[in-house]
């Protein structure tokens, strides 16, 4: 590529990047959103006054999501609340720097790949439908495409882009070490290596998808450079990487999950079984495709808690359709991989990168931010059947029309969408009025107006009350517009209707509890604690007696119930039986540990407490526990009046 060519692509990049900072900029001025609260606003553990390994450690596994905990990415944000306390404003900005960065990976990802996959190209070939080109088409519709805000104005969905990022780069190194192995140069064998085994290590550490990134590797090896070397024969080094960092993996993660998954217990959390999700995701990902490629403001959404489960093959009527839909679309990447290798390759990567959130796993059924890899494949097949496939030349101005076009409307959505997103009360109200059968859309506007109304005679709580109880009535809801029912009537010394706790118990008695279900009962013990709620402790025991019952072994449900025992019965019994199954259940967690050790001193149980601080101590990695187990100590000593040996700190 000339000189005037490189410069000319650059300045279109940059072009491409600036417009998407503008277009986000309106958004960065919201605030925090649904899982924002749990694990950010409400995690004690990320804000730390110190940026001691163990403090920072302490911080980066204060997340209790997935096999890992997705260090890196909650490390990333314990580091913006160290420097700038909890800011949703800096955290949306570092959120825009990974995605323009990621845009920039994203470009030299198709590069590559369109120079591989270069069709026969004569000197009259327009500019615009050369390899550099089209990435730079491919890139700009990737980065404004308004499926993918969600990935960056969604503050936690940081852990989304920031294993992208890993995964992006993992497959650039991947795909100039396979270049560098075909030429024979030195040095290809250790890149492919340090991309797909490092990009796949440091992106699980960000987020579990970025496992995917062997698969998305296989992938254009499959369709680029067919696992040989140039003189055709089987390229051993790249398959050793592949059963080393793809099928040992594959075997072992499903040999730890199908028990669960067949069983069943992997869904007793989950208000559907396997059969359902799996139907489910059949009409999912058609809709997937839908707001990537004719994006509609009234269907995107934070909010997806409504979307209709499909409870078997024929209901509703789209399901079986929609499996047999996708099923060719599979069998038609396969088929177009030797004729049309953009337009499978791209159809592959978007099926490849639905793999773990589309199929087994008991995930919520839809969310946007899972398209955000993925739809960089369905782009690609859709820019390289407008700009690559040979046609006629007077159609060729029309094809780069309709290319500008598509990419000036997302951009122009995803800016509306943004202005949204940039003001809290509005979005509330936005995504309640487009999704009124969400429970989450409801609740949100209605905590959005009890929160801004200046007391409880004023007309906004009123209206924030009876948005409430829209959300209370519907059949998907949870406990949590009944939760603040009681709560803002507790607080304000309004009545409080039976029926309110009526309700509660029968979702308990009903349906799995969500963990937002859990806050929410949370919230009321709390609140009842801190004497800012007056209600009648027996609704509320009952209510809580009722959840332990029916989920005996989920120790997050006993601890809470131990929360009520200990802080408003004083039945100090029941609480230690509580938290004792509760170890027994989960041993690892260490704040269980902290809950039983801190009541056996109190009640005296010298040698109990001191074999549970040692249990204890064993959880202390890099002295992330070093500041709990000195005050349990001190408290130990106080108490027997002799000291334990100093806690170490496990490695």
């Amino acid at each position: 590529m000339s000189i005037r060519g490189l410069l000319a692509i650059s300045a279109a990049l940059a072009g491409v990047l600036l417009v998407t900072a503008l277009v986000y900029w309106p958004g960065l001025t919201g605030g925090f959103a649904l899982d924002d609260f749990p694990n950010l606003v409400d995690n004690p553990a990320l804000i730390q006054d110190t940026l001691a390994p163990a403090a920072l450690w302490r911080a980066a596994f204060s997340m209790e999501a997935g096999p890992t905990g997705r260090p890196l990415a909650m490390l990333s944000f314990a580091l913006e609340a160290h420097a700038f306390g909890l800011d949703p404003r800096m955290m949306k900005l570092t959120n825009l720097g990974l995605h323009l960065l990621n845009g920039v990976l994203v470009f030299l990802l198709l590069r590559r790949i369109l120079r591989l996959v270069r069709a026969d190209e004569i000197p009259t070939t327009p500019a615009w439908s050369r390899p550099e080109a089209v990435a730079v088409f491919v890139t700009a519709a990737w980065l404004l495409a308004p499926i993918n805000l969600t990935a960056v104005l969604y503050v936690i969905q940081r852990m989304e882009s920031l294993a992208a990022l890993f995964t992006l780069a993992g497959l650039v190194a991947y795909i100039a070490g396979r270049e560098r192995m075909h030429r024979g140069q030195p040095g290809g064998t250790g890149l492919i290596w340090l991309g797909v085994a490092g990009g796949s290590v440091l992106g699980i550490l960000a987020k579990e998808n970025a496992a995917l990134l062997p698969v998305y590797a296989l992938l254009l090896e499959i369709v680029l450079f067919h696992a040989r070397t140039r003189s055709g024969r089987i390229d051993r080094p790249v398959v050793l990487l592949f059963v080393v960092t793809l099928v040992v993996p594959a075997l072992l993660g499903l040999a730890w999950l199908l028990p669960g998954v067949l069983s069943g217990s992997a869904y007793a959390n989950r208000p559907f079984d396997l059969s359902q999700r799996l139907w489910t995701q059949g009409r999912a990902l058609w809709s997937y495709l839908g707001w990537i490629l004719i994006p509609n403001l009234q269907s995107l959404s934070l909010y997806h808690d409504a979307y209709p489960l499909s409870t078997g093959w024929r209901r509703p009527l789209t399901t079986l359709p929609a499996a047999l839909g996708l099923t060719g679309l599979l069998g038609l990447g396969f088929w177009l991989m030797h004729r049309r290798a953009l337009i499978a390759l791209g159809l592959l990567w978007f099926l490849a990168g639905h793999l773990l959130v589309s199929s087994i796993l008991p995930f919520e059924p839809v969310y946007e931010h899972r398209n955000y890899l993925p739809s960089i494949g369905i782009l690609l097949t859709l820019f390289a059947l407008v700009l690559r496939e040979p046609l006629q030349p007077p159609l060729r101005a029309a094809r780069l029309g309709f290319a500008v076009s598509l990419i000036l409307l997302y951009g122009l959505l995803t800016l509306l969408r943004a202005g949204t997103w940039g003001d809290p009360v509005r979005l509330a109200a936005t995504e309640a009025a487009r999704h009124p059968d969400s429970p989450r859309a409801t609740y949100a506007l209605g905590q959005m107006l009890t929160v801004t109304a200046p007391d409880a005679t004023a007309p906004l709580f009123t209206l924030g009350m009876q948005r409430f109880e829209d959300s209370a009535r519907l059949p998907l809801a949870g406990l949590l517009p009944v939760q603040a029912l009681i709560f803002l009537s507790a607080k304000h010394a309004l009545p409080i209707k039976p029926q309110w706790w009526e309700r509660m118990r029968h979702i308990i008695a009903t349906r799995p509890l969500a963990a937002q279900d859990i806050s929410a009962l949370y919230a009321l013990i709390d609140c009842r604690i801190r004497q800012l709620c007056r209600f009648d402790d027996r609704e509320l025991e009952h209510t809580l007696t009722l959840a332990a019952q029916k989920h005996p072994n989920r120790p997050i449900v006993l601890t809470l119930y131990a929360n009520y025992t200990a802080n408003i019965a004083h039945d100090y019994e029941r609480t230690q039986a509580l938290m004792q199954r509760a170890v027994t259940l989960a041993p690892s967690n260490a704040q269980f540990w902290e809950n039983l050790v801190t009541l056996q001193i109190a009640r005296g149980q010298r040698t109990a407490a001191r074999a549970s601080l040692e249990r204890l101590s064993e959880l202390n990695w890099f002295g992330c526990l070093d500041t709990e187990l000195r005050k349990l100590q001190a408290a130990y000593t106080a108490q027997f009046g002799h000291s334990l040996p100093a806690a170490s700190s496990s490695s």
